[in-house]
């Protein structure tokens, strides 16, 4: 269902946290961390699968030029109605 997983040490920036999807474009899944509030362009999820406001927890890693990151592993997928859990266990 996921791509091949990557090595963090194939990509110069990674960044491991829990995302939540903010809008499909095609292939592209737009994401925010949850703990930032920052935006991600992430290629390598399985778009068909998942929709706005699902939570994801895992790895993202983008190589040196690259515009898009790349999904690296998963570690868990929450429906949207998590998001209030996570926030009082203060997982993010």
């Amino acid at each position: 269902m996921f791509n091949d997983f990557k090595r963090d040490a194939d990509y110069k920036e990674t960044l491991l946290t829990i995302y939540e999807v903010k809008n499909l474009n095609g292939r592209i899944v737009v994401v925010t961390a949850l703990d930032s509030g920052l935006s991600y362009y992430i290629r390598g999820l399985p778009y068909e699968a998942i929709t706005p406001g699902t939570i994801l927890s895992g790895s993202i890693g983008r190589k040196n030029g690259d515009w898009f990151w790349t999904w690296n592993y998963p570690e868990s997928v929450f429906p949207q109605r998590a998001k209030k859990y996570l926030e009082n266990v203060s997982l993010i």
